[in-house]
């Protein structure tokens, strides 16, 4: 088996599905980059200030910043353990930095799952997005059976302002300029494995897994 890159717009179902990878295969180990810049954002010191500064302006984090976070992962991972990587590398400088790293400095084999979403698709999931203010509890009220109250605290559910769909097809135009040349670049490598993620979370889980025990 080999380490995987996962791509795919927000709400693909990345996270779904790096879910069920780690409870199907415990050898793997998870880096998103997008919960540890969260984390980092909300600390009261420069670090978060600079993090917040990138976010709240659309800008992504220098890719330098990116890759030393990454390699830092690297240095804790136990030797007998794989990684499962969401929202990195997200530019083309990373993903070459990312090689390097990979195959070079640390002599792995890895593979890309691409889970291919239409941007209609993507702004509907998006924009169904509700989220509790006090437990953060997350669903969709195109995908879950779902009332207005938070089943947890009841507290009211809230849309948040970036989820809105004028605001979501700006993140995806964003995304598409970020990761088209990604795909390309993975592409021509020979690693990408490119899967509809239109089909439902489970007959996507069983494509993804064929393809980690084959490779």
């Amino acid at each position: 088996m080999k380490d995987i890159v996962f791509l795919g717009p927000q709400w693909a179902g990345k996270g779904t599905q790096s879910r069920k990878i780690l409870q199907s295969f415990p050898q793997f180990f998870y880096f998103e980059s997008g919960a540890i810049l969260r984390a980092l954002r909300s600390s009261p010191n420069a670090l978060g200030n600079y993090i917040k500064n990138k976010i709240d302006q659309w800008e992504m984090v220098d890719d330098i910043f990116i890759t030393k976070m990454f390699e830092a992962y690297m240095l804790t991972l136990p030797k007998d353990k794989l990684m499962l990587l969401d929202w990195y590398p997200r530019s083309l400088h990373q993903a070459y930095q990312f090689v390097d790293l990979e195959t070079k400095f640390a002599k792995r084999d890895f593979l890309v799952i691409y889970l291919d979403v239409p941007d209609e698709e993507a702004i509907r999931r998006i924009s169904g997005r509700r989220i509790c203010p006090k437990c953060g509890l997350i669903v969709n009220i195109h995908t879950e059976d779902v009332e207005d109250k938070c089943h947890k605290c009841w507290w009211e559910l809230i849309q948040r302002h970036d989820d809105k769909p004028d605001l979501v097809r700006r993140r995806l135009e964003l995304y598409h300029l970020q990761t088209q040349p990604l795909i390309d670049l993975f592409r021509d490598m020979g690693v990408l494995k490119r899967i509809n993620g239109l089909l439902s979370p489970d007959k996507v889980f069983e494509q993804i897994k064929q393809i980690i025990i084959n490779e």
